[in-house]
């Protein structure tokens, strides 16, 4: 069962950070001022390969929203929303969110083995590195509470921004 559910939350976080990526990469399409300090720039053989200028532009907005998501994780990322006015997010939203990314780190990297920077940095997860990290049914309730918090804040500022976004 310990398997299952440590799969579950990254399964659940990979599936967050790709829709935020086309969230992300679809705000930019309708609002060419979210990359205007992006720097992003095509190589010869992006343009060449280019089917068209849209396909180009499609590219790039999907190289940008990849780094945004990849500078940092939820902590940086409700810092960023919140900049952009987004409301919604309880002051503890980011360290709740963190755990579950640092779980996903070590059943990805490190077979669910527990790492000292990971104690470090979610005391109380397990007693000691290398102790297996678990998850408990409760443990992904709180996961999905917080994640519904954040997906619900991130979601309504978008939509209310740019009402285009739900028929895309």
């Amino acid at each position: 069962m310990q398997t299952i559910t440590r799969w579950q939350v990254v399964v659940m976080v990979t599936c967050i950070e790709a829709y935020l990526q086309d969230v992300l990469s679809t705000a930019a399409s309708l609002d060419p001022e979210l990359m205007k300090n992006s720097e992003q720039r095509a190589q010869y053989a992006d343009v060449i390969a280019a089917t068209s200028l849209d396909a180009l532009a499609d590219k790039l907005r999907a190289r940008w929203a990849r780094n945004w998501l990849s500078d940092g994780g939820p902590t940086r990322w409700i810092s960023r929303f919140s900049k952009m006015a987004v409301t919604g997010y309880s002051d503890d939203l980011a360290s709740r969110q963190e755990r579950y990314w640092g779980i996903r780190h070590v059943v990805v990297h490190a077979a669910g083995v527990t790492t000292p920077d990971f104690v470090k940095r979610h005391p109380g997860v397990v007693a000691a590195a290398g102790d297996r990290v678990r998850v408990s049914h409760r443990d992904l309730e709180k996961f999905f509470e917080a994640v519904w918090e954040f997906m619900e804040a991130t979601e309504n500022f978008f939509l209310a921004r740019y009402p285009a976004m739900a028929n895309s």
